[in-house]
């Protein structure tokens, strides 16, 4: 499949030597890909630099990827930053796939310190730091980045090109020049709400159990908007790829008695 044309920037003059994942491996993801030829290299490496590694380095993603542990494309679970009490250290607990832990003096911490308190106090306690929610204009375009791919990725299986549906569409100019180069309005809003716990097992028709670390889909609802919804973690974020606005998919979530359209039953 040779397309060569940058779904983002529109070029055709750059290179196109990457895949692209559509959700970053740091999540988890090794299925959903994009070939090259869709995004172009220059593209790819913006967004993996003032982007994704913002978004996935930050407490909130660093502390689920170990608590999951999943590892980045090093094959490296990150660790987590911790503090003693009643001697506050700077600690770090590490992992290993098998749910090894381990526990370790910081960059920044005394280590003859860490080593003393190991020694001299009978108990001491950890502490996590609370972690919130990546939120603003950076999430937003983390997940219009997403979607944008996701559907170039729909678009392709079925009809094997993406010609002038896509990479020409006016529809979806605003959201990939917000998305790209950080132009145009000043927030595009999501939806964001936890649908499930982080880890939830699920059980199948026959009986075997997995552990979902993300899914996606698209709602083109009766107002002839498109949403791209994402479940990662558990929560459930839905951005609107036609304009910065989210009032249709809460509409239709009142309409569908608040379930997401990924469960339509029950989870």
């Amino acid at each position: 499949m040779a397309i060569n044309r940058c779904i983002f920037c529109k070029s055709a003059d750059r290179e196109f030597t990457s895949r692209e994942h559509i959700v970053p491996e740091s999540l988890g993801n090794t299925e959903h890909i994009l070939e090259p030829g869709v995004v172009c290299d220059w593209c790819n490496n913006y967004f993996a630099r003032k982007i994704e590694d913002p978004i996935l380095s930050s407490t909130f993603f660093i502390q689920a990827r170990h608590r999951l542990l999943i590892q980045n494309k090093r094959q490296r679970i990150p660790p987590i930053d911790v503090l003693s009490y009643p001697n506050p250290l700077h600690l770090q607990l590490g992992a290993t796939p098998d749910s090894e832990r381990s526990l370790y003096a910081a960059n920044d911490c005394d280590n003859n310190a860490f080593i003393d308190m190991i020694r001299n106090h009978d108990r001491f306690s950890i502490r996590f730091p609370v972690a919130e929610l990546p939120t603003g204009r950076l999430f937003a375009r983390f997940l219009a980045m997403i979607a944008v791919e996701a559907l170039a990725k729909q678009v392709l299986d079925a009809a094997g090109d993406l010609k002038a549906d896509l990479t020409d569409k006016r529809e979806l100019e605003e959201i990939r020049r917000f998305t790209r180069f950080g132009e145009g309005i000043d927030e595009w809003p999501f939806s964001a709400r936890r649908l499930y716990a982080e880890g939830q097992h699920f059980t199948d028709d026959d009986g075997m159990i997995s552990e979902v670390l993300h899914e996606y889909m698209f709602l083109y609802t009766d107002l002839k908007e498109l949403y791209f919804v994402i479940v990662i973690f558990g929560i459930e974020f839905a951005i609107n790829l036609g304009g910065p606005e989210i009032d249709g998919y809460n509409e239709w979530l009142t309409k569908n008695s608040g379930r997401s359209p990924l469960y339509p039953k029950s989870i």
